[in-house]
C-alpha cells in the first residue's frame, strides 16, 4: 500500500543517521511525496539521503519549511532536485530562497509540470519576481497559486504594485483556479490586470488579504463576469459601506455560493 505523503517535523533535531533509518529505498518507493520541516540545508550528510533523486522522481507533492542557510546556494541545490522528479505540488514556507534559488525554480522545465505552487512566509522582492517573469521555462499547467509576503518577519519592501501587475501578465496566471495573496500589493491596477488575464475564465477560487485593493479594486472585481468563480474571501482591506451595499447587488455575489468581504 502506497505512502500517500508524510509530514516530518523538526528534522534537525535528528541525527543523520536516524533520518537514514527513516528515508530508506522501500520509504522512496511506497511514497508519492513528503512535507520536510526544519531541515538543516547546508547538512551534506541529510542532503546526501535525497540526492539520488531517481529514488523519489515518481513523487507528486514536496513541501519545505524552515529550509533556511545563510548561504543560498545551501537551499537551491535543494530546489535542484525537482528537475529529476514528477513533482505537481511544491510548497515553500519559511524558507531562505534568495535570488539564486528563483532561478533554480525557472532554470529546469518542472515548473511547466507544477499545478500548485505555495511561496509563504518567504521574500518575493521586485528582483527575485522579475527572475520568476523572466525565467528560461513558464509554468503550463499551474493551477494554484499560494503567495505569502514575508516582510513582517524580514523588515525588508515587499514587491511594489506594478511589479505584481506585470506577474499577472505572466504565465503564472495563464489558467489559475485558485488565488491565494497575502500582503503583496495587488490593488486596482493589479485586479484589472486579473481580469485582462485568461485566469478570469478559469478561476474558482480568490482569497486577498490585505492586498490594497480599496473600493476601485473591489469594484473592478464585481464588475465584471468570472464565469467559473464560486468562492471569493477579501479581508483586512478598506472600503466603504456604499461599495459593499452595491458588492450585494452584482450579478457576481449571486454568483456565489460563498462570498466574505471585510
Amino acid at each position: 500500500r502506497q505512502i500517500r505523503h508524510w509530514q516530518f517535523d523538526n528534522l534537525r533535531y535528528r541525527s543523520a543517521a536516524e533520518l537514514a533509518e527513516v528515508f530508506t529505498p522501500e520509504y522512496f518507493r511506497e511514497s508519492s511525496g513528503a512535507a520536510l520541516s526544519w531541515l538543516d540545508a547546508g547538512n551534506d550528510a541529510y542532503f546526501s539521503l535525497f540526492k539520488d533523486a531517481r529514488q523519489w522522481q515518481h513523487w507528486q507533492a514536496l513541501s519545505f519549511s524552515w529550509l533556511r542557510d545563510e548561504k543560498f546556494s545551501a537551499v537551491k541545490r535543494w530546489i535542484d532536485l525537482l528537475a529529476e522528479t514528477s513533482v505537481r505540488r511544491f510548497s515553500m514556507q519559511s524558507c531562505t530562497i534568495g535570488e539564486t534559488g528563483y532561478r533554480a525554480l525557472v532554470e529546469h522545465d518542472f515548473i511547466a509540470r507544477l499545478e500548485e505552487l505555495e511561496l509563504l512566509n518567504v521574500y518575493l522582492g521586485n528582483a527575485e519576481c522579475r527572475i520568476l517573469i523572466n525565467g528560461k521555462y513558464q509554468p503550463r499547467r499551474l493551477k494554484r497559486l499560494n503567495l505569502e509576503d514575508c516582510i513582517l518577519s524580514s523588515g525588508k519592501p515587499e514587491m511594489d504594485g506594478a511589479t505584481f501587475v506585470d506577474f499577472i501578465q505572466s504565465a503564472f496566471f495563464s489558467c489559475l483556479e485558485d488565488l491565494e495573496n497575502r500582503y503583496h500589493v495587488i490593488g486596482p491596477e493589479g485586479m484589472a490586470a486579473l481580469v485582462r488575464s485568461p485566469s478570469r475564465l478559469t478561476m474558482r477560487y480568490l482569497s486577498l488579504h490585505n492586498s490594497r485593493l480599496g473600493d476601485a479594486g473591489l469594484k473592478v472585481l464585481f464588475d465584471n463576469a468570472w464565469p467559473a468563480l464560486r468562492e471569493i474571501y477579501i479581508s483586512y482591506d478598506t472600503f466603504s459601506a456604499a461599495t459593499l451595499n452595491w458588492v450585494k447587488q452584482t450579478p457576481l455575489f449571486g454568483q456565489c455560493p460563498e462570498v466574505a468581504v471585510f
